[in-house]
């Protein structure tokens, strides 16, 4: 018998991301019986020969976590939000823009500096972020982050748009599209935004889920996400205007 192929897929740079900005439908389509994928990106562990840089090891003392144990935790939440969910996870294993580094110590050295970096000079990291996209499957829906405010989600969004054509539906990634969305007005040439309405239980199953994230604050996650879901009447997305 041939296996089923996914009927969405759902692009997540980091564990919390696509079900901090999409838990809602994420719920509403497994409901609805869809075979629904998350291809969470970064997940590998630390690189055990890189000098942590100081903003990387007071996010790790912030998260109370050491960077032996870091990744695993935060694959462990993943998996079990995705689970309340209903949805199916796969981690595609690469290193997280805050741990990339070499010879001369890590690449991202501040906050700023994974803010306002572009994907286009970090050719290797979207280098790999596209081979890993190619390995996964295809499906008639495809959301990627709408890339608003950290190099690794402009990666995946740039890898995506190579690997999957420009059709996708681009997500508001929450927490960083609620301050710089208001300065893209060019979005409105290209694109039209689209509202996924979310039910109770919709809401109700993406707050347990955000709450598995222990170590991303998850209560606090989900309050704020919550406050989103108020704004926009639901979980918005941008799609390609035809």
């Amino acid at each position: 018998m041939t296996e089923r192929g996914y009927d969405a897929i759902y692009l997540s740079p980091h564990a919390d991301d696509a079900v901090l900005s999409c838990g809602g439908q994420l719920f509403e389509r497994a409901q609805r019986g869809e075979r629904v994928l998350v291809a969470t990106v970064f997940t590998a562990d630390v690189p055990s020969d890189l000098a942590l840089s100081a903003f990387a090891a007071s996010t790790l003392a912030a998260w109370g976590l050491s960077r032996e144990r870091v990744m695993a935790q935060r694959r462990a939440e993943d998996a079990a939000a995705t689970s309340v969910l209903g949805v199916e996870l796969r981690h595609l294993g690469l290193v997280d823009a805050m741990f990339r580094g070499d010879a001369r110590g890590p690449r991202y050295r501040t906050w700023d500096a994974l803010r306002h970096a572009r994907a286009r000079d970090d050719q290797p990291a979207l280098g790999r972020v596209a081979a890993a996209l190619a390995r996964i499957p295809r499906a008639p829906f495809i959301a990627a982050p709408l890339a608003a405010g950290h190099v690794d989600h402009r990666l995946v969004r740039h890898a995506a748009e190579q690997v999957f054509g420009p059709r996708l539906m681009l997500y508001e990634d929450l927490p960083y599209a609620q301050s710089r969305l208001r300065r893209w007005r060019a979005l409105d040439a290209a694109l039209r935004a689209e509202t996924v309405v979310v039910s109770t239980p919709g809401r109700a199953a993406k707050r347990r889920a955000l709450a598995c994230y222990l170590s991303q604050q998850g209560v606090a996650l989900a309050q704020g996400a919550e406050r989103v879901l108020e704004q926009r009447g639901g979980e918005r997305g941008w799609l390609r205007r035809e």
